[in-house]
């Protein structure tokens, strides 16, 4: 019983940190500062997936040491994505990636917002 109180505990620690930094990220979306939002990701799952899985560490911190503002484990994984500002370093690291040939798929994206400065369609617009 104990252990079940504990592990209740731990969710709602888990949830009020996750919505103090999601309070702290809309800032930022507001802003649009791309560096605020790197800085405010977060995966509190990694705590117990990366010790099963360190290679998704490897690969964060490979990201990061070759110019990514942060990098994270996706959901529950497997997927890691890197956050750029410079596209020069994000290919760089893509093709670093490839070469390093520690994972199955390396992709490189581009986030591509549509409508007006908020990314939403003005009202009648086509798709």
């Amino acid at each position: 019983m104990l252990l079940l109180v504990l592990y209740i505990r731990k969710i709602r620690l888990i949830l009020w940190i996750s919505i103090v930094l999601l309070v702290g990220m809309l800032s930022y979306i507001k802003e649009s500062d791309l560096k605020g939002i790197a800085s405010k990701m977060e995966n509190v799952l990694e705590t117990v997936t990366v010790k099963e899985y360190p290679i998704i560490e490897e690969i964060k911190t490979f990201m990061k040491e070759n110019g990514a503002l942060n990098a994270i484990m996706s959901g529950s994984g497997p997927t890691v994505f890197g956050l750029y500002d410079d596209k020069d370093l994000a290919e760089k690291a893509y093709v670093g990636l490839v070469n390093k040939d520690i994972t199955k798929q390396v992709y490189l994206t581009d986030l591509v917002l549509e409508g007006n400065e908020y990314g939403k369609k003005e009202p009648g617009a086509s798709i």
